[in-house]
């Protein structure tokens, strides 16, 4: 618009003599504002392209961080209802193995404690068996000894002696006697008391049974009954007890199966559970990892779309105010060229113009080049001042062509190199944020990372200190178990031998007192060779005897109870040591499990650790390589974009005057 003031105000036209040449002047406006236009269609198709190609970038990255922030969010909220989950399946599997375990363990000492009574049932038939073996044969070999009765007793040659054998009845006798005592009468009771008392009374009989010596009449044979009915019940006893350890055998065996199949199917669920709940603990950390990375995309993103907001935001504002302004420029020269270029406008400037007086048109054109050349420091100006004063109208004219056309182009260069400029320093500071943002985050996973890997570290060594501490306490353990095994089996030998002792010394004291001494008591004196001759008094067994048995089974009872507790007691420390024992293990091996997972997370956590350190340092680089970009920038842009108005100003303020004094000269006679 200055430029087109200008211009009408200078046109001096001189008066011409034809009408053509009278409009020459307003020929020269139009085709200067022609001119005008052309540059602004120029300047408005650069922008447009710019806007567009900025609308580009900023759709495209709007587009690129809006999908990056729906996706973290729903990794993260996906992620986060995954560890919830997967945190919840690996304490219900702990607490599943846990449970398993107790089974396990409590399988293992039932196991245990029925292997321990079927050692001890089967050391007791053996026992059992031993003795009714024993009394079988006991009985058996009394009844042949006794066969012969008085005569045997006092001249039989056999091995055992019917002493011997009668001893032994007597303590069978003794052992079983409530037995007896529910299955004979009284009577058979006291027949058989006085044959153990006194076996020479008996003799056998012409029937082969044993009866008293002074009876004629035949007797029953309630001695021989008995002996037979004893070996009979002992036979009886003896299959009874072996049918009886063949079915605990049996039990014992089909126990054995059932529960070693019920802790093979446990150990086989732990070991699956086991897997599941590692699998588990790895999808928590993974989770966890994608859950603080999506975070961190999202808040990055997020930031990122803040600064791509504003700035697009920015440069559309500056965009609406340079287009509006660059049309009402572009309307302004357009309705002026029509003005000018109507029919009417060109009759009127025939009639006007070819009044007016020529005016002395160089020295006005040098006049005005020379103030300007001044004004602006412009040695070319006043150089064409010198020329117009001269009136060299050719040379002048083609001087202000070229120097309107070079400056017209540097115009147009000079712009084109500030938009670049600007486009760059913003590339240039958009990728500068973006960098400083992902070196941030970048340093904010590497302090992260490395936290972390103490952490992990540290719980490693504590873990393992525990393991080992377990270790130490289970060998210990151990090793006071063995101490107390060794202990009790010194207790159960001493035990034994005093039960064995005990034993003999009852057995020597009830042989003797339990036994009816026989009693050679004559009521009246008896005369041997005239002389009369007293008898023994009535014998009687010592008092003290009955106490001292007594008190000797009293010490044999107290010793077997302390062999039993000793037995109890050693049950019990060997259950309890067994439970510590698989209870430890277990805990042992949970928590060398933990150590195996923290070595996992440890080893990734290197390895991203690295590819983070390698990040930050390919960060880095391109910040150093963006920072040289932006240094080569402002050697090449500042100088320009600091002055790029002023230098606009002066330049476009030089073509007009060269403009201005164009017209002049133009306008002149010998320009025409």
């Amino acid at each position: 618009m200055k430029t087109f003031a200008c211009i009408l105000l200078l046109a001096v036209p001189a008066v011409l003599g034809e009408k053509a040449d009278a409009r020459r002047p307003i020929t020269k406006v139009v085709n200067l504002l022609q001119g005008m236009q052309d540059q602004l269609n120029d300047e408005m198709e650069k922008e447009d392209k710019m806007n567009r190609k900025m609308n580009c970038w900023c759709d495209a990255n709007k587009e690129q961080k809006t999908r990056i922030i729906a996706e973290s969010t729903e990794t993260i909220e996906a992620q986060t209802t995954a560890v919830a989950e997967n945190t919840a399946l690996g304490e219900r599997l702990r607490l599943e193995i846990r449970k398993l375990n107790q089974e396990i363990n409590k399988s293992k000492a039932t196991l245990e404690t029925a292997r321990v009574l079927r050692e001890d049932q089967r050391k007791s038939f053996a026992e059992d068996e031993d003795k009714i073996m024993k009394n079988i044969n006991a009985v058996e070999r009394a009844e042949a000894a006794l066969g012969n009765g008085a005569t045997g007793f006092l001249q039989s040659k056999r091995s055992e002696s019917p002493k011997v054998a009668v001893e032994t009845l007597k303590k069978i006798v003794d052992d079983n006697w409530e037995r007896i005592r529910a299955q004979t009468t009284r009577a058979d009771r006291m027949e058989l008391q006085d044959f153990l008392e006194d076996p020479s009374q008996f003799t056998k009989s012409s029937t082969g049974l044993l009866q008293r010596s002074e009876v004629d009449e035949p007797q029953s044979g309630v001695i021989d009954g008995l002996l037979k009915n004893m070996i009979e019940d002992f036979t009886d006893d003896l299959t009874a007890e072996r049918t009886k350890d063949k079915e605990m055998e049996k039990s014992y065996k089909e126990l054995v199966a059932a529960m070693n199949s019920q802790i093979a199917a446990n150990e086989e669920s732990v070991d699956a559970k086991e897997e599941q709940k590692a699998k588990a603990a790895e999808d928590v950390i993974q989770g966890k990892k994608d859950i603080k990375a999506a975070t961190a995309a999202k808040e990055d993103s997020e930031s990122y779309l803040v600064t791509v907001n504003s700035k697009c935001a920015d440069f559309a504002a500056e965009y609406k105010e340079r287009s509006a302004t660059r049309n009402e420029e572009f309307q302004a020269v357009t309705k002026a060229m029509e003005v000018l270029n109507s029919d009417d406008a060109h009759a009127t400037f025939g009639r006007s113009l070819s009044f007016l007086q020529i005016s002395d048109a160089s020295s006005s054109a040098a006049a005005l080049l020379r103030a300007k050349g001044k004004q602006l420091g412009s040695q070319a100006l006043i150089s064409l001042s010198i020329a117009a004063q001269k009136g060299a109208f050719d040379k002048v004219n083609k001087a202000i062509e070229d120097m309107v056309a070079a400056l017209k182009k540097e115009q147009v260069d000079e712009i084109k190199l500030n938009d670049e400029c600007t486009a760059e320093f913003n590339d240039n500071e958009l990728s500068n944020d973006e960098k400083t943002r992902v070196k941030g985050s970048v340093e904010s996973k590497i302090s992260s990372l490395k936290s972390e890997l103490t952490t992990t570290l540290s719980d490693m060594k504590k873990l393992s200190e525990e393991v080992d501490g377990l270790e130490n306490d289970l060998k210990e353990a151990g090793e006071n178990r063995d101490d107390e095994t060794s202990e009790f089996k010194k207790v159960v030998v001493d035990q034994h031998t005093t039960q064995q002792l005990l034993k003999k010394a009852l057995a020597s004291l009830r042989d003797f007192y339990s036994a009816s001494l026989v009693q050679v008591q004559k009521q009246s004196k008896e005369e041997v060779e005239g002389v009369p001759v007293e008898n023994f008094k009535k014998f009687q067994k010592n008092k003290g005897g009955t106490g001292v048995i007594t008190l000797l089974q009293q010490i044999l009872e107290d010793s077997m109870r302390m062999e039993k507790e000793a037995k109890e007691g050693e049950e019990a420390s060997q259950k309890d040591f067994d439970e510590l024992s698989a209870k430890t293990n277990a805990e042992i091996d949970s928590k060398n499990h933990e150590i195996e997972l923290k070595q996992r997370k440890k080893s990734n956590l290197e390895v991203e650790l690295s590819e983070q350190k390698t990040n930050l340092r390919d960060t880095k680089d391109d910040l150093a390589a963006l920072a040289a970009t932006k240094l080569a920038l402002h050697q090449k842009c500042d100088f320009m974009q600091k002055n790029f108005e002023l230098r606009q100003k002066a330049r476009t303020e030089e073509l007009e005057a060269i403009n201005e004094a164009k017209t002049i000269l133009m306008s002149s006679p010998a320009g025409l």
